[in-house]
């Protein structure tokens, strides 16, 4: 598959970004989106958004106005740089083709501190040197004003303007000016970054994905036909397999899916909402677990998704998990059960040695005690938070404590009769 890549801009501004992108040949499918007027950027960019990958801007201005169909979007973009090597490419050519001696000039740019900052290297003095940015104004009719009017008053010589609209209308007034325009460097960092992007997108494009769906066994029931129903969750997922470009396989006692990633993704967004889910319980009546799988290779993908079933299995009620390329389980329907199988992280790998427990069950209780943000839990409240038994809850704690990763700070009632229970602060 490639990667449609969009260049917008005006029409001077694409035909650069073209002749740069002759360089990088592994840019097949590239599509110039050229406008004549900044205006024509939303609805240009509207228009095409649906056949790019990847939307690139020749500057912020563009970028600028569509950036909140960009939001909607999520797709990647790069905006070609206007910064110091663009206001020293101009003045260049403005002492060596016009004679100028770098005075009596006005500048409008994305960042008016890239003309301080050129002068200053150069140390050149700033004699009647005027600024204004786009962080102060954007409107194009406040830009003409401000030039114009240095115009008009005698204070200067050239109009520097980055800004297309701008230019056009200071040509048609007869105002001196000057276009400036990205390097050529610039444009090609820029194509280099898009490439790396690009590579990164392809290798989103092979990761696999695989769906495991079984009946919850808490809700078990042994009147059932347990392979009936799995026929049934079969025959309810062909539609949906075959939406998502998926193959879907009958197992003992579930069913398997395998799409790929980015397919996935986009129907569930971003495995956040499961289109499938209300026909599957309209026509199943009965509680599922779902485990969800990504991985490098169908095989990681498949174990993974094997995890994330028995994850499910092991809740009260129906659920979905997910295990991703990391090794990072998490529940997309709690999001606050969120753990993670293997980890890097020096401090879980010494509790995990000290104590014999997995990195799994401390990644558990770590991550329940950052989002219940207490100062100390009990036995049982971890127990819930963890959906463990309360026993196998208390040798954690009491195993924590004993090699002094928890500590007792005092104890609680219960609200009937038994024996307080400790409270403990847990140092991780």
């Amino acid at each position: 598959m490639k990667i449609k890549v969009g260049l917008i801009g005006s029409h001077y501004m694409v035909d650069r970004m073209l002749n740069i992108v002759r360089e990088f040949p592994v840019l097949e499918h590239v599509l110039p989106l050229p406008f004549q007027s900044e205006a024509e950027t939303v609805e240009l960019f509207q228009e095409n958004m649906n056949r790019l990958d990847i939307a690139v801007f020749s500057g912020p201005v563009p970028y600028i106005l569509a950036k909140d169909l960009l939001a909607e979007s999520k797709m990647p973009y790069f905006v070609v740089p206007y910064d110091e090597s663009t206001v020293m490419s101009t003045l260049i050519y403005l002492s060596y083709h016009r004679g100028n001696q770098l005075g009596r000039l006005s500048f409008d740019l994305p960042d008016e501190r890239n003309v301080f900052d050129v002068f200053s290297e150069l140390k050149i003095p700033l004699h009647d040197i005027y600024t204004l940015d786009y962080q102060k104004e954007f409107d194009v009719d406040v830009l003409l004003r401000f030039h114009q009017a240095l115009w008009e008053q005698g204070k200067i010589d050239y109009a520097l303007t980055s800004r297309n609209n701008v230019f056009d209308e200071l040509v048609c007034r007869n105002i001196p000016c000057i276009r400036m325009v990205p390097l050529y460097k610039s444009i090609r960092e820029t194509m280099k970054l898009v490439l790396l992007k690009c590579e990164t997108l392809l290798l989103d494009l092979a990761r696999f994905a695989v769906i495991n769906i079984g009946i919850n066994l808490f809700n078990y029931r042994s009147n059932i036909n347990h392979e009936e129903i799995t026929t049934k969750i079969y025959q309810s997922m062909l539609g949906f397999a075959k939406v998502i470009g998926g193959s879907i396989t009958q197992k003992s006692g579930y069913v398997s899916i395998y799409t790929d990633r980015k397919k996935l993704g986009e129907i569930t967004n971003d495995f956040t909402f499961f289109p499938f889910l209300d026909k599957l319980k309209e026509d199943i009546r009965i509680q599922l677990s779902i485990g969800l799988g990504l991985g490098w290779t169908n095989h990681d993908a498949e174990s993974h998704a094997m995890i994330a079933l028995q994850e499910a299995y092991a809740q009260k009620e129906s659920a979905i998990f997910i295990v991703n390329e990391n090794k990072e389980i998490k529940n997309l329907v709690n999001t606050k059960i969120n753990f993670m199988l293997k980890t890097t992280e020096k401090k879980l790998l010494e509790i995990a040695e000290k104590t014999n427990l997995s990195i799994k069950t401390l990644s558990k209780i770590k991550n329940y005690w950052i989002m219940q943000d207490k100062k100390c839990t009990s036995s049982e409240e971890l127990a819930n938070g963890l959906n463990i038994s309360r026993r196998l809850s208390q040798k954690i704690l009491k195993t924590l404590a004993d090699n002094h990763y928890a500590v007792i700070v005092g104890e609680e009632q219960p609200h009937y009769k038994g024996r307080p229970r400790p409270l403990y602060e847990l140092h991780f």
